[in-house]
């Protein structure tokens, strides 16, 4: 039996299905679990690398280094939580390994 639930925003009535919003829950949990796993394998590099950027070798805070997967995900979705798959990298050099132009020119 399908229950619908309803609710006010901005002075417009939405009516969205218990079966629905169940599965939005689902998707809810597992985007979580991702992230949570995410910052746990950030942790994980960030030991691994001494906190340093792998291109420039410069060193940053944990908070300043962001991951990058070497396989993307997009071409191969199994290796999203891979740690080998993954490297940490400072914003500047991330941006130019996505925009193909070699980091250590500018050194």
């Amino acid at each position: 039996m399908e229950v619908f639930k309803s609710f006010r925003l901005f002075g417009l009535y939405f009516y969205v299905s218990s079966i629905r919003m169940k599965r939005r829950r689902t998707i809810d949990e597992k985007m979580r679990n991702h992230h949570k796993e995410l910052r746990k394998k950030k942790l994980l590099l960030y030991k691994l690398q001494d906190g340093c950027c792998s291109n420039c070798g410069r060193h940053f805070g944990s908070e300043a280094l962001e991951i990058h997967h070497l396989v993307g995900i997009s071409e191969n979705p199994g290796l999203a939580l891979a740690t080998s798959n993954m490297v940490l990298l400072c914003h500047e050099c991330h941006v130019k390994v996505h925009r193909k132009i070699d980091p250590r020119d500018e050194i």
